[in-house]
């Protein structure tokens, strides 16, 4: 069993240092040097110690040139402060948090209770659902204003399918609607009624975009669908 009484030995630490140190953005390395200069000085009551580059990488098992970048770039942080003396640096922990150059960890956004979540997620659904509905009604609507004037009413299904994809609005229906007038004037009424192309195949071939001259528009075959 690991022996951690504290009676075996422990660390002062002031609760405000730790709480800095805790809430500064460092990685995994820096946190572990950090923890390795604490038990070196202030766990042996010293404000600083000699410290080889590898005692650092023996206590904290990261490779020793790991443990160089780490401890430069602490340094450059102003988490520690390094003194060369040879054979050996001399490292201090930097008391003064207020002079540390490390970014604050962002604090940890609220999430809602699973109550509140399906709430939202209901009403956004509901919202869009009702979005859906209104669009699909005006379309229908459109379309009805479309059917009641086409000529020959066949294989409906289709031809709403084709009316859907054209997603009309009121300016589309007005030029729809002024093309098969234009339509049934030059065109469909020379027609023998069975020779009059199917809605969907006209909505599909944009056939109020057709122009007639004197001659009956040939933009269709005799027996045409959808």
């Amino acid at each position: 069993m690991a022996d951690v009484q504290k009676e075996n030995g422990y660390t002062e630490i002031a609760n405000k240092y730790l709480e800095k140190l805790s809430g500064a953005c460092l990685s995994g390395a820096e946190y572990q040097v950090m923890l390795a200069v604490i038990r070196k000085t202030w766990g042996w009551k010293k404000k600083e110690d000699r410290l080889s580059y590898g005692q650092i990488a023996e206590i904290t098992n990261l490779h020793r040139q790991t443990a160089i970048k780490v401890v430069k770039s602490l340094v450059a942080k102003r988490l520690l402060l390094v003194a060369k003396r040879l054979p050996v640096n001399v490292i201090e922990l930097q008391k003064d948090y207020d002079k540390w150059l490390v970014a604050k960890r962002l604090p940890v956004a609220k999430r809602l209770p699973p109550s509140s979540r399906t709430t939202t997620n209901t009403s956004s659904q509901t919202t869009t659902h009702k979005r859906k509905k209104e669009t699909y009604t005006k379309e229908m609507r459109f379309f009805d204003e479309f059917w009641k004037e086409y000529p020959r009413k066949r294989s409906k299904g289709q031809a709403q399918k084709a009316w859907i994809k054209l997603k009309v609005d009121e300016q589309l229906l007005a030029e729809i609607l002024s093309g098969l007038k234009r339509a049934k004037t030059l065109d469909f009424n020379k027609r023998e009624p069975e020779h009059i192309p199917y809605p969907a195949t006209w909505l599909n071939a944009s056939g109020w975009n057709d122009e007639y001259g004197g001659k009956i528009s040939g933009g269709y075959q005799a027996k045409e669908f959808f």
